[in-house]
């Protein structure tokens, strides 16, 4: 009798046993599964240039009206940078140096605008000393710069993110001025101030704003 007792519970053991592993196995398949959605041992550098190839392929996939609308919205930001940046310095030259706009890489249709202008530049001379050439010069490059984030941002262009930079004729490789504005800050400003409020008193605390000659009045 207790031999027979013996052998039911060495097959009940048994059965115990194969369950446990079974449920083991199941365990380790599903870690194996989440391990291999989260994208196993990858880094973060080469997460982002997955995610950022993604990105890419599904812009270069739009449908024939979602390229019409791109095209559409990158001509609306050029031309509203072609209007601001229309005619001549006082030295002659055109103002509209360099632009770049083109759809931002992120999964929200977002735009970038990159623009360099000629800035206005006056001579040191008797009449004028150098303090006063180049307050008059970076108050009218903070003017010209105001006057661009208010075409772009004031109006909806799906702009995220613009960069307004001065170059002066003489040096086209190293700006004198360079401010930039991200979606974030721009929409907590109110375009519908005028430029001189807007240049002066709102902007220069909002912009990201990298100075060369002009650091000392800023």
């Amino acid at each position: 009798m207790n031999r027979k007792i013996n052998q039911l519970f060495l097959r009940n053991d048994g059965s115990k046993k194969i369950i446990i592993i079974i449920a083991i196995a199941i365990v380790i398949i599903i870690l194996a599964v989440i391990y291999i959605a989260s994208g196993g041992d990858k880094t973060e550098e080469e997460k982002y240039y997955e995610d950022t190839k993604k990105i890419i392929e599904e812009q270069q996939n739009l449908s024939e009206e979602e390229q019409i609308s791109q095209e559409e919205r990158i001509a609306s930001i050029e031309s509203a940078v072609n209007e601001v940046m229309a005619g001549t310095n006082n030295k002659g030259s055109v103002y509209l140096k360099n632009s770049l706009v083109d759809r931002r890489l992120s999964e929200r249709e977002e735009y970038l605008a990159d623009i360099e202008f000629n800035a206005d530049e006056w001579e040191w001379t008797r009449d004028i000393t150098l303090e006063e050439k180049d307050m008059k010069e970076y108050s009218v490059i903070k003017k010209k710069c105001a006057n661009l984030y208010k075409s772009l941002y004031g109006t909806e262009n799906k702009v995220y993110y613009v960069r307004c930079r001065a170059f002066h004729d003489n040096d086209e490789y190293n700006p004198i001025f360079s401010a930039l504005i991200q979606r974030e800050a721009a929409d907590e400003v109110d375009w519908r101030q005028d430029m001189d409020t807007l240049a002066n008193d709102v902007l220069p605390k909002v912009w990201n704003a990298w100075i060369n000659e002009y650091s000392m009045y800023d």
